[in-house]
């Protein structure tokens, strides 16, 4: 089965009970069919159908039910599996867009900061110049990239800046 197109617009994230919540449109093949509503108190995301159009509502979210249905399960422990959701789907592009725009902050902080964490994780810390490395005296910058190193860089933490080769810095 084609997957559709699923767009979500007008995310509000908020703080809940129990961890994060978020309102959002969902957009199945470039139609409005719900909104996605998580309470962030631990339930279950909940899909308000588009009440401006109720039977297209339903008709698209059962495209992206069934298309969800053709999906392995999801492996909880060696012996249990789960199928994969809707919910699943739209939390993995939720994910996915806050993934995405971490790394273009993280890209833009490397133009100025010397960037270190652990790889593929949302938390990191960073030394920021306030402008350009580029502009650093290199020398400068080479002794504060090797302390960072001898300092922090333990446990899986590195340096993720990406533009250092360019810069001259080992």
């Amino acid at each position: 089965m084609k997957e559709p197109k699923v767009t979500l617009k007008k995310i509000k994230t908020f703080l809940g009970i129990e961890g994060y919540g978020v309102n959002a449109d969902v957009y199945i093949n470039g139609k409005l069919a719900c909104t996605a509503i998580d309470s962030g108190d631990g339930g279950e995301m909940y899909f308000q159908p588009n009440y401006n159009d109720v039977e297209q509502s339903k008709a698209l979210i059962k495209v992206l039910e069934d298309y969800c249905a053709t999906q392995p399960k999801i492996k909880i422990t060696d012996k249990f599996f789960v199928d994969y959701t809707m919910e699943d789907y739209i939390n993995n592009l939720l994910v996915e867009m806050v993934n995405k725009k971490e790394q273009k902050r993280m890209n833009k902080l490397f133009q100025t900061a010397i960037v270190f964490g652990k790889p593929n994780d949302i938390k990191y810390n960073y030394l920021d110049y306030k402008k350009p490395l580029s502009t650093v005296n290199k020398n400068a910058l080479q002794f504060q990239i090797d302390v960072v190193r001898k300092q922090h860089c333990k446990n899986g933490v590195v340096i993720l800046n990406t533009n250092l080769k360019e810069l001259g810095i080992n």
